[in-house]
């Protein structure tokens, strides 16, 4: 392999994580309710309906390619994306604008299982029915 195909191949890994990232629907369904809000895993896994191992093993993988970061609080840890410069600014720039698409149609009516997470969040919200932050 020559130098050329070697630096190609690392400048697009990230992208390829992105996409693989995407690519699984719980992921994803975590990342858009992360996108509105820092979240817990037992706030997450209410709204989703998973249990909290299977969560807290699909934020492992966020926070291993420095999607997600940690934010503890107290006897809690909550999970927010991550929004700021690191050495994956651009991948996370691009997740960040393809998240925000992603709610423009939700808002279109698209996407309804998504579209059910965030209304279940938004009850969690009216009734105060989330962690003490």
């Amino acid at each position: 392999m020559s130098e050329m195909e070697v630096r190609d191949s690392f400048e697009v890994e990230p992208l390829v994580d992105l996409f693989k990232v995407l690519a699984d629907s719980t992921r994803l369904r975590i990342l858009m309710l992360l996108y509105q809000r820092e979240l817990c895993v037992c706030e997450i896994s209410d709204i989703l309906g998973l249990s909290q191992p299977k969560v807290s093993r699909h934020i492992a993988r966020l926070r291993s390619l420095g999607f997600v970061k940690v934010s503890p609080h107290a006897q809690w840890v909550f999970y927010h994306l991550n929004r700021g410069k690191s050495s994956k600014e651009e991948t996370n720039f691009l997740l960040i604008n393809i998240l925000k698409n992603i709610k423009d149609a939700m808002e279109a009516g698209y996407y309804q299982e998504l579209g059910t997470d965030l209304d279940m969040l938004r009850e969690k919200e009216r009734t105060n029915d989330l962690c003490k932050r």
